[in-house]
């Protein structure tokens, strides 16, 4: 096809629509989106469709486009040598403690055993809801028994952080008061 003269423009097809070709002042302007966006002066701008148009060659003329030298092919790259392992301090936490406590009562949600409220030996309480086996909560420990409770921290009041039961103690070993009776009045 031949260029086109100056002020003339033509359609051409695109893949999304039909585009506009216009010559203004030998400047060459689509309106598709490519030719709009791009950085280079309106003077220098080319898409597919112009070159569709005017032919490579015509167009690499007009915007003085100049073939530049291959470069020559690099080496292949080198592998990555492994990156050296990080060690992390492990972290560690601290050692397990136990403690004896007085059951003052059960917490039974729903009908089922869930846990146990105890009463440490200088009178705070903690309530322990982890450790308890099937067998446990089938057949908890008495209430004014003695129970081994497991930890690892306390808070700063003293009361066992996230207590777990550790067992029942015998019979024949009570230590800690129990548990005041209540008042009926």
């Amino acid at each position: 096809m031949p260029d086109l003269r100056d002020g003339q423009s033509v359609d051409v097809p695109g893949s999304t629509g039909t585009y506009t070709i216009k010559n203004v002042g030998g400047v060459y302007a689509c309106n598709c989106m490519a030719w709009r966006t791009q950085s280079a002066p309106v003077d220098r701008r080319t898409c597919k469709h112009i070159r569709r148009l005017r032919g490579d060659a015509a167009e690499d003329a007009r915007i003085g486009a100049t073939t530049a030298p291959k470069p020559a092919p690099s080496p292949p790259p080198q592998p990555k040598p492994a990156p050296e392992p990080v060690l992390v301090p492990a972290m560690r936490l601290p050692a397990p403690q136990d403690t004896e406590a007085v059951v003052l009562d059960y917490h039974v949600p729903n009908g089922r055993f869930a846990g146990i409220r105890c009463r440490l030996g200088d009178g705070q309480t903690v309530a322990v809801s982890a450790g308890f086996s099937d067998r446990d909560c089938d057949c908890p420990p008495p209430v004014g028994g003695i129970v081994t409770l497991r930890f690892q921290q306390v808070t700063a009041t003293g009361v066992p952080f996230a207590a777990s039961f550790a067992g029942t103690r015998p019979n024949d070993a009570a230590t800690l008061p129990l548990p005041p009776k209540p008042v009926q009045g």
